[in-house]
């Protein structure tokens, strides 16, 4: 809740327009859908401490209110960037004292606590006087201790897709109640499309966008391109399927080695309105897939631009992008990386699951032994690891 400038109380359309139940929440099928885990777990009505951890504006704080409904427990939400170690422990306490049961402890920002401040948690999630529900978008395996790691049921919650953005989008537009459906606005498939382009996955930043371009205007509301452009967050001339293409396009004129081709279609993907970090990901992958083993540092080169990129800013940024964009260009090309991976992976799911050699096993269940190739002037030749015609396949040769 916020203030206009004549003190009245004003809600965001993000903040008013938000899930109410599971089957209002959009995008994370793989732990929301019908087989997800998290619904599964609260069919059981059993409380467990949860982890969700994934991008800003995937839905992470509101399916915490969501499960705190469901089973029916008290919630108490906490930012843990706003509290002390000594206020954290004050908190706790005044919590736990003042519940006569279990209390959901939904706490913002989980990765910002420091050892102390997760080893005081252990106890009260144990006796099952709180429920932890922590929420973060940074990677909780690098961030937070082990021991509160194997005391949580982690759970990734991924980018939304394009389509779950529009879908958001064309709900807060016909709602009545918490949306915008009072202005009656119309607004086309493409613009929609190319808001939730601009927001990369983030439903917060897409609802922000739509409610700043109908602010002023009369009933009935009309978005143009004109009414995008002028806000300065999105460009014309990108439909769906010019976005697909561009990026098809460039990721295709890298792998030739078309140094110019691919500088036309980074500028192309830039001025109409493509994340500038949705290109950078794209060229990470690249890296890896299309150049590969052929030059393992390109890898490297790609991580360092992105680096760079989140240092100088989107304006300075656009050099760093031609830059890392060219150099991959310019490099010898294998996809070796991929094809053996996609090899192995096929030929595990079809059964091929030789036995471990006598030699490579471990301790005791050793039949054979094994020849350290430091220590052997051959390299340990005559050991097989795997048989010839498992490499034969995984190498791509019909066996």
């Amino acid at each position: 809740m916020v203030f206009n400038g004549f003190g009245k109380q004003y809600s965001p359309l993000s903040d008013r327009f938000t899930p109410k139940s599971l089957e209002d929440v959009r995008g994370q099928r793989h732990i929301l859908g019908d087989d997800g885990i998290l619904r599964r777990v609260l069919l059981t009505k059993k409380p467990l401490n949860l982890l969700f951890y994934g991008p800003p504006g995937t839905g992470k704080t509101q399916v915490a209110r969501i499960v705190a409904d469901v089973l029916g427990l008290p919630l108490v939400k906490i930012n843990a960037c706003k509290l002390s170690p000594g206020e954290w422990k004050k908190v706790i306490l005044k919590i736990t004292s003042k519940s006569t049961g279990s209390t959901i402890l939904l706490l913002d920002e989980v990765h910002r606590l420091n050892k102390l401040q997760q080893e005081f948690l252990l106890p009260y999630l144990e006796t099952g006087e709180l429920y932890l529900i922590g929420i973060t978008s940074e990677n909780p395996f690098y961030t937070l201790s082990k021991a509160l790691l194997s005391r949580v049921l982690p759970l990734e919650f991924k980018k939304l897709e394009e389509s779950d953005v529009v879908d958001i989008l064309k709900e807060a537009i016909k709602d009545e109640k918490r949306g915008l459906g009072a202005l009656r606005i119309s607004v086309s498939d493409e613009i929609l499309y190319h808001i939730a382009r601009l927001s990369d996955g983030d439903a917060r930043r897409a609802l922000n966008y739509l409610e700043v371009l109908v602010m002023g205007k009369k009933r009935p509301v009309k978005i143009e391109w004109d009414d995008v452009t002028s806000l300065g967050i999105a460009k014309p001339g990108i439909s769906k399927n010019d976005f697909y293409d561009l990026v098809s396009a460039f990721i295709k004129s890298m792998r030739i080695g078309d140094r110019e081709a691919t500088v036309y279609y980074l500028v192309r993907m830039l001025k109409g309105g493509v994340s500038y970090r949705y290109i950078l990901r794209r060229m990470l992958i690249f890296a890896a897939e299309d150049i590969g083993l052929a030059n393992p540092l390109a890898l490297s080169v790609a991580q360092a631009g992105f680096e760079a990129f989140e240092k100088t800013g989107e304006e300075e940024g656009k050099i760093i992008l031609s830059m890392i964009a060219q150099y991959l260009a310019l490099q010898r090309k294998s996809n070796d990386t991929v094809a053996y991976l996609k090899r192995v992976e096929k030929l595990i799911n079809k059964g091929e699951l030789e036995d471990v050699p006598g030699f490579l096993k471990h301790g005791e269940r050793k039949s054979e032994k094994y020849i350290n190739p430091h220590m052997d002037p051959k390299g340990a030749r005559g050991q097989k690891y795997i048989s010839d015609r498992l490499r034969d396949m995984i190498r791509g040769k019909e066996v």
